[in-house]
């Protein structure tokens, strides 16, 4: 339990970091691709007013355009940093002049033949690979300016911002797991020594309530021998006998919530042992009229505690018996494929959707009926508990007065 504790821990406050994590890594990529996309445009903005004419610029340009360490480049820096070419349309769309002084990566050809390729997109803006373009018409008589400009460096840098958020993320993930591992341990430490100390009374009270339960067993016997026996008597020895039940159920359950006992893991024919629980409350099946129907697979062998399975179908069979309507029919089955599957299905009194979400909790009882046939909502607590230490689920449905547990074992491990 502790360790199922402490992974819940660890899975709780890994899911929170990784949200958290990946949340700065989308705001970081996200800012950095629309501060991006502005910067080009702004860019792309400045070259078109000046048709990428370096002369044109000079002129509408503000020569006391403020500078500093803090303030972002005059128009006429981002002018000179960019790289990027012009090919000049007539009227007729016929190209008059391709300026490719600016950029080293192409050649006039290709120039003229990227601009003649979006020549008919002028009224917007587009982008082609590593181009992003703006088409401006001076007016239906003049010339139309294709302005081609090379953004390669700002595609590069978002790559690489990505990349190494990535990387600073994966990183700091390794590292808050790390501190999350040493401290979950500093952390469930209260609760450890919590349960540590509540198995330790059970196991004390467990084992001091047997000597005066021995005591009032042998001495209800003696006055049976003298006085005979009467039905103060028999409901004595009932009584100790429900309290000796509850004790060892407590006591398993304890056991049962630690990790398995390597010594007592062993190969068995898990077959065989569930056919011969259910032939032992065949009799008590039979003063009810209840039909078993069993559809068990033959030699299957399972690797566990045997003793703890047999307590586990001994659960199942005697809660069959006890709740099942009478003259009803109770059904097993046990099949082999990926993993080991075993149903017990009995039809029964309704049952709530509330009650099957709490059925394995401890000393939970859904009704008063269930008072009245000695239970004490334990059993099925401790079916869960011996499910999970073997590694498997538990789980249980309801459909029209069909209460149906089904058992999945890992036979693979």
């Amino acid at each position: 339990m502790i360790q199922e504790i402490k992974k819940k821990f660890i899975m709780t406050a890994m899911i929170a970091i990784t949200i958290l994590l990946f949340a700065i890594m989308f705001v970081i990529n996200v800012g950095n691709i629309y501060t991006t996309k502005v910067r080009i445009n702004t860019t792309l903005d400045i070259l078109s007013n000046s048709n990428g004419n370096y002369i044109v610029l000079g002129n509408i340009a503000h020569n006391d355009e403020p500078t500093g360490l803090y303030l972002p480049k005059s128009n006429i820096d981002i002018f000179l940093s960019s790289n990027f070419f012009v090919v000049r349309f007539d009227r007729f769309d016929d190209a008059v002049s391709v300026d490719v002084s600016r950029t080293q990566s192409v050649t006039k050809e290709e120039a003229l033949s990227l601009a003649t390729e979006h020549l008919y997109d002028r009224d917007g803006k587009g982008q082609d690979g590593r181009y992003t373009y703006i088409y401006t018409n001076t007016g239906f008589y003049d010339d139309t300016y294709a302005i081609f400009l090379d953004i390669s460096d700002e595609i590069s840098n978002i790559f690489i911002i990505f990349i190494l958020s990535l990387i600073v993320a994966l990183i700091g993930w390794g590292i808050m797991l790390m501190i999350v591992i040493l401290l979950s341990r500093m952390m469930i430490r209260p609760i450890a020594n919590g349960i540590s100390k509540q198995k330790e009374f059970i196991t004390n009270a467990g084992h001091e309530l047997k000597t005066p339960l021995a005591i009032i067993q042998s001495n209800t016997e003696a006055l049976e021998l003298f006085n005979g026996e009467s039905k103060y008597s028999d409901n004595i020895k009932k009584q100790i006998s429900r309290l000796s039940d509850l004790m060892n159920d407590m006591l398993v359950l304890t056991k049962m919530d630690e990790k398995l006992s390597k010594d007592k893991i062993k190969e068995f024919d898990i077959s065989s042992l569930l056919n011969e629980s259910v032939d032992s409350f065949a009799e008590a099946f039979a003063l009810k009229g209840i039909i078993v129907n069993k559809k068990i697979e033959e030699n299957v062998v399972y690797k566990g505690d045997m003793e703890a399975m047999i307590k586990l179908f001994d659960i199942f069979i005697d809660n069959a018996q006890k709740y099942t309507s009478e003259k009803g029919a109770f059904d097993v089955m046990m099949n082999k494929g990926k993993k080991l599957v075993i149903i017990f299905g009995n039809m029964t009194d309704e049952v709530s959707e509330d009650d099957i979400d709490k059925l394995f909790d401890r000393f939970y009882r859904s009704d008063t009926s269930h008072n009245q046939k000695g239970g004490y909502g334990i059993g099925l607590a401790l079916a869960k508990s011996i499910v999970t230490s073997h590694s498997g689920d538990l789980s249980a449905s309801y459909r029209d007065h069909y209460l149906t547990f089904k058992i999945e074992l890992d036979i693979n491990k």
